[in-house]
C-alpha cells in the first residue's frame, strides 16, 4: 500500500481513502482490513475498538460525576455545567453508535467502494486534492489544538496533578476519534458526488452522440446499430443511478445518529462559549470581544467548529445539486432525440428518478445551505435567550438585596 499510495494522486479507493483509514488504525476505532477490493471485518480490531468504547464510557462518566457532584459550582456556573454535560453525552453517543453500527457501516464501505470502481484516475486525482488535503490538515490542526491544551494544562498547579492529565488526554482522544467520523462521511458524500458527476458527463456525451447522428450519411441500418447501442449504454447508467441511490440511502441510515450529536455539539459548543466568553455583567450587560479575540486556543476551537459544519455543509449541498442535474440533462437528451425506444427509457429513468430522494439528510434533517441559516439564526436566539435569562437573574438578585437590606 505505501508503494501504491503518492499524497495528492490516488489511482483507486484505497489510495483515496488511505490517510482517513491510516489515522482510524491509529486511533483504534477501525474494525476492517481490507484485502484488493473487499472490505472485511477483523476480529483483533473489532476487540480493540470494544476496548476503547470501554474506556470512552468509563471517561464520560468520570466526567459527569466530577461536572455534577464533585464541583461545587455557582448559580453563575449553572451555563458551564449545562455545556459540559452536554458535551460529554454527546461524545459518549457518538462512540457507542460507531461500535454498534460496525457491521452495517462495513457493508456501505463496500457499496461505495463498489461505486467508485469505475471513476477514472482523473477523477481520482481529482479527489484525492480534496480528500487528502482535509483529512491530513484537520488531524494535524487538532494535535497542535490539543498540544496547546496540554500545554495550558501544565501550568496549572494542581495537587492532583497526574489524574486531569489523563483526563485531558482521553478528551483529545474522544475530538480526534469524532472528526475522523466527521470527515469519513464527507468522504464518502464526495465519492458519491464524483459518481454521479461521472454519472451526468457519460449522459451529455450520448447527448452529443444522437445530435450527430442525425445528420450521419449512412442511413437507416447504421442508426439501427448506432440506437441499439446507445441503448444499452442508457440502461447500464440507470442500473449505476440506482446503485448510488441505494448508496445515498445506506449512508443516511447509517450515519443520521451521529450527524445529529455532532450538529447538537456544534450548536451547544458555539452557542455556550460566546455565552461564556464575550458575555460579562459589570452592573448591566457587557459584550467584550477583545480579551476572546487574543485568545488564540479560543479562536481556534471556534473556527474548527464553524469550518467543519461549513465543508459538511457544502459537500452534502454540491451532492445534492449534483444529482439534481442528472434530471435536467436526461429532458435535454429526451429533447433531442426521436428515437422511440431511447425516449421511453429516457422517460423510465426519469419516473425511477422521482422515487429516489438523494438528499443527503438525517433524521428528517436536510443538510443544505437553508440547514445552515437555520444554525445560525438558532445560535442567535439561543444566545439572545441565554441573555435575557442572566438580565432576570441579576434583578431578582438585586430585588432580593434591597429587600434584605431594608428589613
Amino acid at each position: 500500500m505505501w508503494n501504491k499510495w503518492q499524497l495528492f494522486h490516488a489511482t483507486d479507493f484505497q489510495s483515496l481513502m488511505f490517510p482517513c483509514f491510516t489515522f482510524f488504525r491509529i486511533l483504534g476505532i477501525f474494525p476492517y482490513k481490507i484485502n484488493v477490493s473487499i472490505i472485511e471485518a477483523s476480529r483483533p480490531r473489532y476487540i480493540l475498538l470494544i476496548v476503547v468504547t470501554c474506556v470512552n464510557c468509563f471517561y464520560v462518566l468520570i466526567q459527569i460525576y466530577i461536572v455534577n457532584i464533585a464541583r461545587k459550582d455557582h448559580r453563575q456556573r449553572i451555563p458551564q455545567k449545562i455545556q459540559d454535560n452536554s458535551y460529554f453525552i454527546l461524545e459518549n453517543i457518538i462512540s457507542i453508535i460507531w461500535l454498534i453500527m460496525t457491521k452495517p457501516q462495513m457493508r456501505l464501505l463496500q457499496m461505495v467502494l463498489d461505486v467508485s470502481s469505475k471513476l477514472s484516475s482523473k477523477s481520482y486525482e481529482k479527489l484525492s486534492k480534496l480528500i487528502h488535503f482535509k483529512d491530513i490538515f484537520g488531524f494535524f490542526f487538532l494535535i497542535c489544538q490539543s498540544l496547546a491544551s496540554l500545554r495550558r494544562h501544565l501550568f496549572m498547579k494542581e495537587q492532583n496533578f497526574l489524574v486531569p492529565l489523563i483526563l485531558r488526554i482521553l478528551e483529545c482522544y474522544i475530538r480526534f476519534q469524532k472528526f475522523q467520523i466527521n470527515m469519513l462521511y464527507i468522504n464518502c458524500v464526495c465519492i458519491v458526488k464524483a459518481c454521479f458527476k461521472r454519472i451526468d458527463d457519460n449522459l451529455i456525451n450520448l447527448r452529443e452522440l444522437l445530435i450527430n447522428d442525425k445528420s450521419h450519411p449512412f442511413g437507416l441500418i447504421y442508426c439501427q446499430e448506432r440506437s441499439t447501442f446507445l441503448l444499452n449504454k442508457l440502461k447500464i447508467l440507470e442500473k449505476e443511478y440506482l446503485m448510488l441511490s441505494d448508496t445515498v440511502q445506506m449512508l443516511k441510515l447509517l450515519f443520521s445518529p451521529q450527524f445529529l450529536a455532532i450538529c447538537a455539539e456544534v450548536f451547544i459548543e458555539i452557542t455556550f462559549e460566546l455565552y461564556i466568553n464575550i458575555v460579562q455583567w459589570n452592573n448591566g450587560i457587557s459584550i467584550d470581544l477583545t480579551q476572546q479575540i487574543n485568545n488564540i486556543f479560543l479562536t481556534s476551537y471556534m473556527l474548527y467548529h464553524v469550518i467543519k459544519l461549513i465543508v459538511t455543509v457544502w459537500a452534502c449541498e454540491t451532492g445534492k445539486n449534483q444529482a439534481i442535474k442528472i434530471n435536467t440533462t436526461i429532458h435535454d437528451i429526451s429533447n433531442s432525440t426521436s428515437n422511440k425506444q431511447i425516449r421511453n427509457e429516457l422517460h423510465l429513468f426519469s419516473l425511477q428518478m422521482l422515487h429516489c430522494d438523494n438528499t443527503f439528510s438525517g433524521k428528517g434533517i436536510t443538510v443544505d445551505a437553508a440547514f445552515l441559516r437555520t444554525m445560525i439564526r438558532t445560535i442567535t436566539t439561543y444566545l439572545l435567550i441565554l441573555i435575557q435569562f442572566l438580565i432576570a437573574t441579576h434583578a431578582c438578585d438585586g430585588r432580593a438585596a434591597s429587600q434584605h437590606h431594608k428589613i
